[in-house]
């Protein structure tokens, strides 16, 4: 397991007095691809950056994986700060506006990227969301597998929304959202299955004592949520409700797998937030799409990429 690892370069650099832990991984037959584009590929929770290393190889090298593009990506995978080998806050208030901000000092000032690509799910993608709101001269374009919606983002959200749960076929194109949109199951969902949340939010220290002192016990608190947003038989729900109204003018791209936490997000509310330029309704996958499909994520992203 050891090996595994250590089988990509990883490095760590102070920003901010915190000390982040990052993959840096470039591709191995550059020569072969007429465009190498920088992408930070940004983890969620529970995970890490080894979410992402069976699609790194896909990404950094297509051709050698039945992938048939004339681009490739040059990988950088940050640990969050208080994941993996990345130091934890030590101030109060650090969220994911932080985290984007570092992130993107990173790319531009510690690797000395002009302009990159980002990819992300759940808090990935709320970081990357971030970066395309607030460092758009930078970005390039955005590519997510989890869209932060709020019905109460606006007006014209919670009308859509509204009428989605009752006439769905008024308002979204898609037939897939036409089963599986209603506001109330989402919500009830979030009731039932957002303890962890609650606890994590207001005492972390009571619960992270205990975790840490029993593996098994954490292994048992993380695999549940493996378990549960994974399961195709799995009811619906809304998951957490962080989002930011600021409209996200650079291009971004939206991978869409049924069985991710609250399900596919129709595109008519995602248009409300993003400009969205492309969007892939996947038949089976969910909440850890790097995971569980990681050759059609990958596809994906270098579908993207091929508009830059």
């Amino acid at each position: 397991m050891e090996g595994n690892l250590n089988k990509y370069p990883q490095y760590l650099t102070q920003i901010e007095g915190i000390m982040i832990h990052f993959l840096h991984v470039k591709p191995p037959k550059p020569k072969a691809y007429r465009h190498i584009i920088p992408l930070i590929l940004v983890h969620g929770w529970p995970g890490n950056v080894y979410e992402f290393y069976k699609i790194i190889p896909m990404l950094i090298d297509p051709k050698s994986h039945s992938l048939d593009f004339d681009i490739a990506f040059e990988i950088i995978a940050p640990s969050i700060p208080g994941y993996g080998f990345s130091e934890q806050p030590h101030k109060r208030g650090f969220d994911s506006i932080a985290t984007a901000r570092i992130f993107n000092h990173l790319m531009t000032e510690r690797l000395g990227f002009k302009q990159y690509l980002a990819q992300g799910g759940d808090w990935g993608s709320l970081i990357v969301s971030t970066l395309g709101r607030y460092y758009s001269t930078n970005l390039i374009g955005i590519h997510i597998n989890m869209a932060f919606i709020s019905p109460f983002d606006s007006y014209k959200h919670f009308i859509i929304s509204l009428i989605g749960c009752y006439k769905p076929e008024w308002v979204f194109s898609e037939s897939e959202h036409f089963k599986n949109f209603s506001i109330k199951e989402k919500y009830l969902g979030l009731l039932e299955e957002s303890g962890y949340m609650h606890i994590q939010a207001t005492k972390p220290d009571t619960v992270g004592v205990g975790l840490n002192d029993s593996p098994i016990g954490l292994l048992a608190y993380i695999l549940e949520k493996f378990s549960t947003w994974t399961n195709p038989s799995f009811q619906n729900f809304l998951s957490k409700n962080f989002f930011n109204s600021k409209y996200v003018n650079i291009p971004t791209a939206y991978a869409a797998f049924p069985y991710d936490i609250g399900g596919a997000t129709p595109k008519e509310l995602i248009q409300l937030n993003y400009n969205l330029t492309q969007m892939t309704i996947f038949s089976d996958g969910g909440h850890f799409a790097a995971f569980e499909m990681p050759k059609e994520l990958a596809n994906d992203i270098l579908n993207f990429g091929l508009k830059f």
